[in-house]
């Protein structure tokens, strides 16, 4: 299972891709947003919450709000893979991941079939060992 954390305006092309991508490889996907009811995507479709997650509005509020951090801290530590799509890789900083990035952290400007690809084969392999040195540090 994987959460996905929704803003409101979401780009829902890229959101499409990365759930029918999870989707054919047997994942299923929850979204993720700071209410229960309907989140609006870019395209003025409107996708149903599944949980309360992480507070949100706009991606620059996700990346300050302790909730999200917390979320991404607690999967970061059991060294799940973490994918940044566009804007999202602003949360490297959160994480304290250099700028040319690390094992386990997938980056592109959209969710592509590359990123899908390299995101389910970290997946399957369910863990990221190499950053088992850096879990100590991390504040969850």
């Amino acid at each position: 299972m994987v959460a996905i954390l929704l803003n409101n305006q979401v780009k829902s092309a890229v959101l499409l891709a990365i759930m029918q991508a999870l989707q054919a490889e047997g994942v299923h996907a929850k979204l993720l947003y700071s209410r229960m009811g309907n989140v609006v995507a870019d395209d003025g479709s409107t996708l149903t919450v599944d949980a309360v997650i992480v507070p949100c509005g706009n991606l620059a509020d996700i990346v300050t709000n302790d909730d999200a951090r917390y979320y991404l801290f607690e999967a970061y530590k059991h060294l799940k893979p973490i994918p940044l799509a566009g804007d999202a890789r602003q949360f490297k900083a959160t994480l304290n991941i250099k700028k040319e990035g690390e094992e386990g952290v997938v980056e592109a400007d959209s969710a592509d079939t590359q990123f899908m690809d390299t995101l389910l084969t970290l997946m399957t392999a369910h863990r990221v060992w190499s950053r088992a040195g850096k879990i100590d540090t991390i504040p969850a």
